[in-house]
């Protein structure tokens, strides 16, 4: 899954953004009065696919000293 995301190109706060869509409330889209777009929509297709479950495998390598650019592919809280 993290490596179709990467493939899309999308910033981190385009992924964000995607995964935001796919836990918000329905709001969002009203609130927008737009639904994703571009790169931010290609990552919610993925995510969507995926159920927005989290790759637990890869934050427990992180082990809490991930940072921006870590080799996980999550961005940093």
């Amino acid at each position: 899954m993290l490596l179709r995301i990467v493939e899309t190109d999308a910033t981190p706060a385009e992924a964000l953004e995607a995964f935001t869509w796919g836990t918000a409330d329905d709001q969002i889209g009203t609130e927008l009065e737009r639904g994703p777009r571009d790169a931010v929509a290609r990552v919610y297709e993925i995510l969507k696919r995926e159920e927005l479950e989290p790759d637990i495998d890869a934050l427990a390598r992180c082990d809490g000293r991930c940072s921006e650019g870590a080799s996980t592919g999550i961005p940093p809280f």
